[in-house]
């Protein structure tokens, strides 16, 4: 029997955290792309995996798919190169 899903809403950061870690990155590499530090990284996962009630990054990366939080293309390693990679638009003038 599966668990039921709990009723949480994501803050802002702790669904932007939630994805890029989803993404493999850690909390320095997550901390440069939000300019936060690691630390603070670090503390609003542990705040939502206490929320959660569950022990690891991929736990509540399932529970974030499972129950709408965060989509599939969100979490896309694709998605990170796509935004590092597009061309600049070009400049008028």
């Amino acid at each position: 029997m599966r668990a039921t899903i709990p009723a949480v809403a994501l803050s802002r950061r702790e669904r932007q955290c939630l994805a890029l870690a989803a993404q493999g990155m850690d909390d320095q590499a997550i901390g440069d792309r939000l300019h936060l530090s690691p630390a603070t990284v670090h503390w609003y996962i542990k705040r939502l995996l206490h929320r959660l009630g569950v022990s690891t990054r991929i736990q509540a990366i399932i529970w974030a798919l499972e129950s709408g939080q965060l989509t599939f293309e969100e979490v896309s390693p694709m998605r990170q190169a796509a935004d590092v990679s597009q061309p600049a638009p070009p400049r008028n003038g």
